[in-house]
């Protein structure tokens, strides 16, 4: 009898399940290796998203910034000015009043020196 024997049979099924099992622990191993790369990636990802984010936040901050630093210059300005008018003016308010009490001084030295004057006798 040429036909197959029970125990070329077995160890052909042997051989078969043992290949199987390579392929499936190969399998696994690939399916690791993917599952590795792909969390690799994500987290690349999310890096690359957190920079991202922090740069437009950046960016966003500045544009606010330049769009409102005009408007602030002008009032800093127009602030400034009016307080440097109104510094002129109590400036000028105060010479004006020295003046006034310059002018009362002196008419009052010139009363107290008419009244010590007293008229020799004859």
């Amino acid at each position: 009898m040429t036909g197959i024997t029970p125990p070329t049979l077995i160890a052909a099924c042997a051989v078969v399940i043992m290949a199987m099992g390579a392929g499936g622990a190969l399998m696994q191993s690939q399916l690791a290796g993917v599952a590795k790369t792909h969390e690799t990636a994500e987290a690349a990802t999310k890096d690359r998203e957190k920079i991202l984010l922090d740069r437009i936040t950046k960016l966003e901050d500045s544009e606010k910034k330049q769009a409102h630093d005009p408007v602030e210059k002008a009032t800093l300005d127009a602030i400034i000015t009016a307080f440097d008018k109104r510094t002129d003016l109590i400036q000028g308010q105060i010479i004006d009043i020295n003046r006034q009490i310059a002018a009362a001084l002196i008419i009052i030295d010139n009363n107290n020196s008419v009244k010590k004057t007293q008229p020799n006798p004859p």
